[in-house]
């Protein structure tokens, strides 16, 4: 299962509390990118950096069995077939779980959400990219879709009934 959206829409909050009612492993791109931010030369390129950590996405993919719930951002057409190639190495089929949002409720928790490490800062370029993204993402090519609007608390046993069908 990939949880996919905009910065802000609610990824890993929804992935987190998808994986713990599975009881599947979760995995967060983010997370990845942290640590290998932490071990890494502080000058490293920021997408140097992301495709190291969707290497490292790919490694424990396929380390893990069964049902994996992953949250990723995949910008429209900058990230979009590289990750799906990614996906479909895979031996599993793949649920997306796309977290929409209004832009401004993203823009909104982008920016008061703490930035440190690997993360981009909540300036006015990338607020803009954000609100850009928003209006312009799609689910990815790989397999099927629900759509989940996360502005608002998500009625977690119906959307796991949904991802069971």
């Amino acid at each position: 299962m990939v949880v996919t959206g905009v910065p802000g829409a609610g990824k890993t909050t929804l992935g987190s509390a998808v994986a713990r009612a599975l009881g599947a492993p979760f995995l967060s791109l983010d997370t990845l990118k942290e640590r290998l931010y932490a071990s890494s030369p502080a000058d490293l390129d920021p997408h140097e950096l992301r495709l190291a950590a969707e290497a490292e996405l790919v490694d424990e993919l396929a380390a893990g069995g069964g049902t994996v719930v992953v949250d990723i951002w995949v910008a429209p057409q900058r990230d979009t077939d590289r990750v799906v190639g990614l996906l479909r190495r895979q031996p599993r089929s793949v649920v997306e779980l796309l977290c929409r949002v209004p832009a401004e409720i993203a823009v909104r928790r982008y920016a008061e959400r703490q930035r440190s490490g690997p993360h981009r800062r909540a300036d006015r370029a990338t607020l803009q990219r954000i609100r850009e993204a928003a209006a312009r993402i799609e689910p990815m090519p790989i397999g099927r879709c629900i759509e989940v609007d996360t502005s608002r608390p998500v009625d977690l046993d119906s959307l796991i009934d949904l991802v069971s069908v």
